[in-house]
């Protein structure tokens, strides 16, 4: 049971929740359409094992590029700068998460029908890229694909063997919340991933002061996308609901701006666990108000 608690803790378990709401949106959207609850919970630690796999691939490949920073050692590789792991038992932990995504993978095409091998390869593909993608500035788009459409594509013909056009447009919303999760983690560590020559979207901006502002235009849209789809019938009314999660975007903005705009902003680790579990909740609490928006 340790090793268990362990390996998940190594894998970053905390950021399991930005799944997991991501998943919850579909599983409700196909419950309301009549799909299969026990396929939309299977697939949901599929996509789990995937999500762990693909984190503990990303420390793998970053500590034999030699990626050593401060914020690294408190988030990224901790367990293996300390010895409590070597390289080989990460990868060998790594091929476990996947392989038992693998495995759910294939038991679901058999049930369901070939689709859902083609949607789970080409998911697992850019699980496979994400790590290197993070070196060109692409890590948080390929997030956003995986999180939002691929997920929300998978999961709802899992459980209903169909599409939906509607959640599609929904994807487009929480996609970019997704992928604020991980700018705002990048935004954070703006300075090391300088130092250490990583490529984020965040230095693509220029500068944090810019970075900043994109973020603020990137959560933005994807409120404004909903008043869009309700403004042309593509959703009702009810789902405006969703702007009862402005507060926390308020405060997400608010906390960043600090980041941003104050030199000396310090990255010990209440404060950078601030912003990211902000940015989290910011993202969970869509989520829920457009489950509560589905079902009413």
């Amino acid at each position: 049971m340790q090793k268990i608690i362990f390996w998940l803790k190594a894998a970053r378990v905390y950021t399991m929740p930005m799944t997991i709401m991501s998943w919850a949106i579909v599983f409700v959207w196909a419950l309301s359409d009549g799909g299969n609850i026990l396929l939309g919970l299977l697939t949901l630690l599929g996509i789990l094992s995937a999500h762990l796999g693909t984190n503990l691939f990303d420390d793998y490949l970053d500590y034999k590029k030699g990626v050593e920073n401060i914020q690294n050692l408190k988030e990224k590789c901790w367990y293996i700068k300390s010895g409590e792991a070597t390289l080989r038992q990460t990868l060998a932990v790594v091929a476990m998460y996947f392989g038992l995504a693998a495995l759910i993978g294939l038991y679901l095409t058999i049930k369901v029908g070939i689709g859902v091998a083609v949607i789970a390869f080409a998911a697992g593909i850019l699980c496979l890229f994400y790590s290197p993608c993070t070196y060109i500035g692409l890590g948080e788009v390929l997030v956003g694909l995986l999180f939002s459409p691929f997920l929300f594509l998978g999961t709802y013909y899992v459980m209903t063997h169909s599409f939906s056009r509607e959640l599609m447009f929904v994807a487009i919303s929480t996609g970019i919340l997704v992928v604020a999760v991980l700018y705002t983690h990048m935004l954070i560590d703006y300075d090391s991933d300088k130092q250490d020559n990583k490529i984020t979207l965040c230095r693509l901006t220029g500068s944090k002061q810019n970075a900043f502002k994109w973020l603020v235009i990137m959560t933005s849209t994807a409120y404004l996308n909903i008043i869009f789809l309700v403004a042309f019938h593509f959703l009702p009314t009810k789902f405006l609901l969703v702007f009862l999660s402005v507060p926390l975007l308020n405060k997400l903005w608010n906390l960043m701006k600090i980041t941003a705009f104050e030199t000396n902003s310090a990255h010990e680790e209440d404060y950078f666990r601030t912003r990211i579990d902000t940015s989290i909740q910011l993202m969970a609490a869509f989520s829920v108000l457009v489950c509560v928006a589905k079902v009413i």
